[in-house]
């Protein structure tokens, strides 16, 4: 809980830091120190579907008696993800007074391009605020921020890990792999050390271009370079290039491996393959939510234990300034985690005033910390998005996974988040149409009806052609 000496003296400072990044100027002169917000008017927005709406109104009571502030929940039904349209979602799915939003973060995209969501500066970034520098970094440079300027809050961010049968390969004395290569060997060689089991993978339709991008990110984009989808120059689709003919013929090559039921699997239900024993290795997340409780008729095979692991790197990385292969020296390996725009955000509303804002960012920072997090956000709570949560992460998958198996998950999923570097797939006006393009040529590529080559170059052509029908501003801007 924040105290209200600390609050008040957020107050003047987050006046002057909103000021200074090109906001209202309105004075907010420090309310009594028993009430530190009194006076402030607050309307939150929380997604409908989720059923947060009875409980945060509960928690904002409980807020408001001890701030001053009063403060209305409502519900919204998030917007279609077909729309194109760059007009500001506050505008369009919001009500038009609110301060405080819950959102999808496959939105993202159009709230910034729309600058729908007020820029959070420096003094609400704070550790006895919303703790910015406590999320997990990789997420937090490359997710929540535009710019190098902070937007956005996570608070659901999936990312998939490699799932392994940790008793088969204890017994095969064979390691978690550390390059897709080591991956592809231990899928090659499953019936030697796994005999009568298979291997899943998310390649479902919805998810297909996101398990492509996460195979290529360490493959194709070298560290320091994030032009991965379009050249930054040019705007040109960099799909067709050798590095992703090379991941998409491996790709084809891996799948015919695996049952092909697997083109319908999304990571819930590879999940489930995988703890009823019917697969021994493959990747996938642990479900939350809706989808935890449909999975928790799912019986776990008796004897099994699994361990995991984040997704694998590269020794060898294509570099499109030269269009060759360079192998890393010293025998080093290139991460590179990509995640798709899943998951839920939240933020601050452009058109709030200074005092709104401060309110807004002060119940949010409530919400979002230690216990009160769990019961605010119940369908979220077991995606790990700040270092804070990592002590009790394991704790949340305890229904389902081993001790030993919770921490395994939790560690992966916390290394995935860290990376510096953690690339988001596809974060454009228009993203679900790029995707649906590339999801499916890999399936023309799969079947067999194509070569990899020709596949990415209709996937070039059709992302030209969505360039010029949505207007390349619009979906780079």
């Amino acid at each position: 809980m924040i105290r209200a000496g600390t609050l008040l003296h957020a107050a003047a400072i987050v006046t002057v830091g909103y000021a200074l990044c090109g906001c209202r100027e309105t004075s907010v002169s420090p309310p009594p120190a028993a009430q530190p917000l009194a006076g402030a008017t607050l309307n939150v927005q929380l997604p409908e579907q989720h059923g947060m709406a009875v409980t945060w109104q509960t928690i904002a009571d409980e807020w408001a008696a001890r701030t001053g502030a009063s403060v209305s929940v409502a519900t919204y039904a998030p917007g279609s993800d077909a729309s194109d349209s760059v007009e500001s979602v506050v505008g369009e799915e919001f009500a038009p007074d609110t301060q405080l939003v819950v959102f999808p973060t496959r939105t993202l995209p159009r709230l910034n391009a729309s600058s729908a969501l007020a820029t959070l500066p420096a003094a609400v970034l704070s550790e006895g605020n919303l703790d910015w520098n406590d999320i997990l970094r990789g997420i937090r440079q490359n997710l929540c921020s535009q710019r190098g300027t902070a937007l956005a809050i996570p608070l659901s961010c999936p990312v998939p890990v490699c799932y392994f049968r940790k008793d088969l390969m204890d017994a095969a004395r064979l390691r978690l792999p550390q390059t897709w290569d080591d991956y592809d060997h231990l899928l090659a060689t499953l019936e030697t050390w796994a005999p009568g089991l298979t291997a899943v993978e998310p390649w479902n339709l919805d998810f297909r271009s996101t398990m492509f991008f996460a195979r290529a990110a360490s493959v194709v984009a070298p560290s320091g370079s994030y032009a991965l989808f379009f050249d930054l120059d040019t705007c040109e689709p960099l799909i067709a290039n050798d590095g992703f003919v090379h991941v998409l013929e491996n790709v084809v090559s891996s799948l015919r491996r695996m049952p092909e039921h697997v083109l319908q699997l999304t990571p819930e239900t590879c999940r489930e393959q995988l703890i009823a024993g019917h697969a021994a290795m493959g990747i996938a997340w642990e479900p939350t939510g809706d989808l935890a409780s449909a999975s928790a008729g799912t019986l776990r095979a008796d004897g099994i234990s699994l361990t995991f692991c984040r997704l694998p790197g590269s020794r060898n990385v294509f570099s499109r300034e030269t269009n060759d292969w360079r192998t890393l020296p010293d025998r080093a390996i290139h991460h590179r985690t990509l995640i798709g725009l899943d998951g839920w955000s939240a933020g601050v509303a452009a058109g709030s005033s200074n005092e709104q804002r401060l309110a807004a960012v002060n119940l949010l920072a409530e919400l979002t910390h230690g216990k009160t997090f769990r019961s605010a956000f119940p369908d979220h709570a077991g995606r790990i998005c700040r270092e804070s949560q990592i002590a009790a992460a394991p704790t949340w998958f305890a229904a389902a996974l081993a001790g030993d198996e919770s921490l395994a998950y939790a560690r992966s999923t916390i290394e995935s988040l860290r990376d510096s570097e953690l690339i988001v797939e596809l974060p454009v006006i228009g993203h679900h149409r790029f995707r649906a393009v590339l999801s499916e040529q890999i399936a023309q590529a799969v079947a067999g009806r194509s070569r990899a080559d020709q596949a990415l170059a209709e996937v070039a052509q059709g992302w030209k052609e969505l360039l010029g029908e949505i207007g390349l501003e619009k979906v780079l801007a």
